[in-house]
């Protein structure tokens, strides 16, 4: 498949004119820009949409381009759609790039064909809001509930004529800690990047090779419980993992290579038990004053677990991969400062909710800072995505396993498959600039691609910068 792609994208910049590297674009007079959206997509390659209303025709404008991996650009052919599309995910497959918007109760799929330049729409009525999204190169899966009774329904799309829709039921058992688990609040986790700290909600959802899971931490009973639904049958099964005896005062966990990673810690302990995902069986145990403390670089022992266990602090356990090894990242983050967003769907109205909070952010940390009476921010003022205050030391370090969960030698996870990518200083010459708006962007493993209006020309740029 990934042979095709790359034939495909060749065959796209040998038939159509080339912009060079970057584009710059003017909408039509009649033509109000309203959002847009970007994607990465297969081969480094990526995909950008302007939503803009149309004066003339009430209707909304679909403008799409697409950027290759040298940061080529070119406009696509434009369609119109009656309803305002929110795209939250887009893909290649079988020659063409396929579009994909949610809300208002359905769901709407624009597949762009890369050889003919046709294009076509198909409309899914009855569609209830999103539980779960993921893509990869070549198809997008949705798991949503259904619109009457306890069940899930998930649905994977390759293009608008290619949609298989999976029913997930679920008893009455099932489905009550189905419900337990996300009246808690969710994310979902996007481990086709390096993940640095996750995030804080009790429920995370993941996509693992066939298998949408639902884990869900509850400390209070030393057990992670997980929904697992196989995306080929759609068969759902609950599992509940003992991930310690003892009370311990935090529980942080993690699903990589269908094992659960589970770190459970207080100020003078910190344990990291793995388990089978499938059978519940626990595979490894290790302890940071016994076998993990070689990996913490020097730091005292009782003097991290005091830090990293305060009132505002939270210990976070991740997990990335390199090759068929694991490297786990033990951290602590500020519980009022810090917001897991996984950026698939960074589109224009956070960015725009993100620009005015940080410059009331900013204003309030000069005060608090000039007062010298900092103690946390307000949760109501500094509860906004991408944005963290600086650490005042760094808390984590890293332990490499090996795929037979053996303790590997400090350092050789430096290469992890994902290179962390710090998403708000490579967006601060945009969130920092007055003159453009309607900006969003997608982070590849070379590179962000980023589209952008200016204010006062009304001209919109394309382009990508290397890191």
């Amino acid at each position: 498949m990934k042979k095709i792609i790359l034939i495909v994208l060749t065959f796209l910049f040998t038939v159509v004119c080339v912009a060079g590297n970057g584009l710059t674009f003017n909408l039509a007079e009649n033509q109000k820009a309203e959002n847009t959206y970007s994607f990465n997509l297969a081969g480094s390659s990526s995909f950008h949409i302007i939503v803009a209303k149309n004066r003339d025709s009430r209707d909304y404008d679909v403008i799409p381009f697409f950027s290759d991996s040298s940061g080529n650009v070119i406009k696509m052919a434009q369609t119109s759609v009656t309803d305002k599309p929110d795209f939250t995910a887009a893909h290649i497959y079988n020659g063409a790039i396929t579009a994909i918007s949610q809300g208002k109760g359905e769901l709407l799929v624009i597949d762009y064909n890369i050889m003919n330049g046709s294009i076509s729409h198909k409309k899914i009525d009855g569609f209830d809001e999103a539980v779960a999204t993921f893509f990869d190169d070549n198809r997008t899966l949705i798991l949503h509930e259904v619109p009457k009774g306890d069940d899930l329904v998930l649905q994977i799309i390759k293009n608008g004529s290619e949609i298989t829709t999976i029913p997930v039921p679920l008893d009455k058992e099932t489905a009550t800690e189905y419900y337990g688990m996300m009246r808690m609040g969710s994310d979902v986790i996007n481990t086709q990047e390096y993940v640095k700290n996750s995030s804080l909600k009790p429920t995370r959802i993941y996509l693992e090779d066939n298998s949408i899971i639902i884990a869900n931490d509850d400390k209070v009973n030393h057990t992670t419980k997980a929904l697992i639904i196989d995306s080929k049958t759609g068969k759902a099964r609950f599992m509940q993992y003992e991930v310690y005896k003892e009370n311990y005062k935090q529980l942080s966990s993690f699903i990589s290579g269908n094992r659960l990673f589970a770190m459970n810690s207080n100020k003078k302990a910190l344990t990291i038990n793995i388990f089978a995902i499938a059978t519940g069986e626990k595979q490894a145990s290790f302890s940071l004053r016994e076998e993990l403390s070689m990996y913490m670089g020097g730091k005292d022992i009782d003097k991290y677990l005091n830090s990293i266990h305060k009132s505002d602090m939270k210990p976070t356990l991740t997990v990335n991969r390199f090759g068929n090894n694991y490297s786990l990242r033990v951290d602590a983050v500020d519980i009022n400062t810090y917001y897991y967003y996984d950026w698939w769907f960074f589109h224009n109205f956070m960015w725009q909710q993100q620009m005015m909070m940080q410059q009331q952010q900013q204003m309030m940390q000069n005060h608090i800072r000039n007062m010298n009476i900092y103690r946390g921010p307000s949760q109501d003022i500094y509860n906004v995505p991408y944005f963290v205050l600086p650490a005042e030391e760094d808390l984590s370090f890293t332990i490499p396993l090996d795929g037979n969960l053996k303790l590997m030698e400090q350092g050789s996870d430096s290469n992890t498959d994902y290179h962390y990518v710090d998403k708000q200083e490579k967006t601060k010459q945009f969130s920092e600039n007055k003159s453009i708006k309607n900006f969003s962007a997608c982070f590849g493993a070379e590179s962000i691609s980023y589209i952008y209006m200016d204010k006062k020309s009304d001209v919109f740029t394309i382009d990508r910068i290397d890191y």
